[in-house]
């Protein structure tokens, strides 16, 4: 009896996996803790996976953001320039979409981190973050377009 419903419950993976489709067609935007970033800056809207890869020591994030009202990335980059903690004095008009850390005491992912991000046309900012020393830097802009 516990074959039998071992088979079923692998057939339901198998399907559920297939059902998924296969993602390795998804586009990929890697940051490095050193802030380089490879990947395309131009995708279609709906899923983009985002990683945050460890090249060495110290704390990191690394985040989408988009802005509201009109602003532009000139202002966030002249915000990171006149204060001293960046990331806890954000702009209100800068909002979060996809956020990801790696520290020195992550034992779970000490290589980096992944998301699948789903997206919506647009203009997005890359912002990578040196927890260690309060330092941002937006490295890139990601055009997120409606076609496919």
């Amino acid at each position: 009896m516990s074959a039998r419903i071992g088979v079923v419950a692998m057939g339901l993976v198998m399907s559920l996996l297939t059902a998924c489709g296969d993602d390795s067609e998804v586009p990929t935007v890697l940051v490095t803790d050193q802030c380089r970033v490879e990947g395309p800056q131009r995708v279609a809207e709906g899923s983009t996976r985002l990683t945050l890869q460890r090249t060495g020591l110290g704390d990191y994030g690394a985040a989408v953001v988009h802005f509201d009202n009109g602003h532009v990335l000139s202002e966030l980059e002249a915000h990171f320039d006149e204060v001293s903690q960046v990331w806890e004095e954000r702009p209100e008009w800068v909002r979060i979409r996809y956020f990801l850390e790696v520290d020195d005491d992550d034992v779970t992912s000490p290589t980096g981190d992944t998301v699948m991000m789903d997206l919506q046309p647009g203009e997005y900012a890359i912002v990578c973050i040196n927890f260690s020393d309060d330092r941002a830097r937006v490295p890139v802009t990601l055009e997120v377009v409606a076609e496919r």
